[in-house]
């Protein structure tokens, strides 16, 4: 339209909500807001346009306002999606490794198989008590016939069943026998009785060594103390050496129900334990799965909304609508008051008058001073030769002729 803008500035009035005084807030809460557009022109054609340029531009305004708060609550909910959508992957992340550790205890748990393995240690465990018991009932009659412990039972099973402790044994009677056979003859400095004396010596050694080898080098499963009950351990009879076996085997038995005991016991703490925390691990996978559900809407949520926004977006438009198309009304001129109009009036007198002065003044071409001349000859390039005073036709009588500026009778200019 080509309008200058100071002039559309000056021309135009934007009113929101005319006439609100008289309204109380509901009712201008629920009509809403409403925008009232003036353009003056004297041309009538001129201002209906100007006026539908103007509400134009406005709604378009409007519309461009709302497509940037959309473009703002998109990038805000893209942010949004991006923080939620870590937030869940750590949750994920956090249940499924959960569920790696303690899924299989949990279902053992709620199956019932943590439950049956209870129960069926503690039964194992009494049926192994029973065991033991008999078992020791067993042991302490073989101990109360053979006279020895387990431990012993095992030495002298050993030792009687060895050969070479047996031949050991036997020439060390042999050698014994001929001593008290030569005691009551030979004193006993006597060379025989040494050379014997010295071979019972050799032999008990030898014996000593054998049953180290035998039983043991410390000797702790039979502490024998000498030669004798050496002798008299290892000298056990085929029943008795089946006896003393039996008490053995009784023993290893009892040891070995005792170690499954044990290792049940401990099994069932175990068992007991990961019964007890099953409660807390139920909740605590439901925690987390409840963590993961919560993240899961979120960030549903999110997606739907961001999805709206951006349909949103691409049909945004204009919060305001033009309800009524544009009217001219022919305005009344304000009429000046008349001090208005003499001020005026004044004041264009002033310039006006003013400037026929100087019009006046620039078309004169009288000359009024001295200066005046001065600068007109020097402007056409006339040298100035002298000047001629004004000379009074009276003289005062207070002053004399020789004080008159005039020249002497002898000048060459009279």
């Amino acid at each position: 339209m080509r309008l200058d803008p100071i002039d559309i500035r000056a021309r135009a009035e934007v009113v929101v909500n005319p006439g609100d005084d008289d309204r109380d807030r509901e009712e201008r809460e629920a009509a809403g807001y409403r925008v009232l557009v003036r353009y003056r022109d004297p041309d009538a054609t001129l201002a209906q346009e100007a006026a539908n340029r103007l509400m134009e531009a406005i709604v378009e305004q409007s519309r461009q306002f709302n497509t940037q708060q959309i473009s703002r609550i998109a990038d805000n909910l893209q942010q949004l999606r991006s923080q939620v959508g870590l937030e869940l992957q750590q949750a994920e992340r956090a249940l499924e490794q959960y569920v790696r550790q303690q899924a299989p205890a949990v279902q053992a748990a709620q199956e019932g198989d943590v439950l049956s393995a209870i129960t069926g240690g503690e039964a194992q465990q009494r049926q192994i008590q029973l065991s033991i018991a008999g078992i020791d009932a067993q042991l302490r009659s073989l101990q109360a016939r053979l006279g020895l412990t387990p431990d012993q039972a095992y030495a002298s099973s050993a030792l009687s069943a060895d050969p070479i402790v047996a031949n050991l044994r036997a020439q060390i009677y042999q050698t014994e026998s001929q001593l008290q056979v030569l005691a009551p003859d030979l004193r006993p400095e006597h060379p025989t009785m040494i050379q014997l004396r010295n071979q019972q010596q050799a032999y008990e050694q030898l014996l000593q060594q054998r049953v180290s080898e035998v039983v043991g080098g410390d000797r702790q499963a039979a502490p024998l103390r000498n030669s004798s009950q050496i002798r008299q351990d290892s000298s056990l009879d085929p029943a008795r050496q089946q006896l003393a076996n039996t008490l053995v085997n009784l023993q290893t038995q009892r040891d070995t129900l005792t170690q499954q005991l044990a290792t049940l016991q401990q099994a069932e703490g175990q068992l007991r334990q990961q019964y007890a925390s099953l409660p807390n691990r139920q909740l605590q996978q439901a925690r987390l799965q409840q963590n993961v559900a919560l993240k899961q809407n979120s960030f549903n949520q999110i997606e739907a909304r961001l999805a709206d926004v951006t349909l949103a977006e691409k049909e945004t438009v204009g919060s305001l609508v033009v309800l009524q198309t544009v009217q001219t009304e022919l305005a009344v001129a304000e009429s000046p008051s008349g001090a208005a109009i003499l001020l005026v009036g004044g004041f264009v007198g002033l310039l006006v008058g003013g400037g026929l002065v100087l019009l006046l003044d620039s078309l004169d071409a009288t000359f009024h001073t001295l200066t005046d001349l001065q600068t007109a000859l020097r402007q056409q390039e006339i040298p100035v030769l002298g000047l001629l005073p004004l000379l009074p036709d009276r003289v005062a009588p207070e002053r004399t002729r020789s004080e008159l500026p005039i020249a002497p009778s002898d000048s060459p200019y009279p």
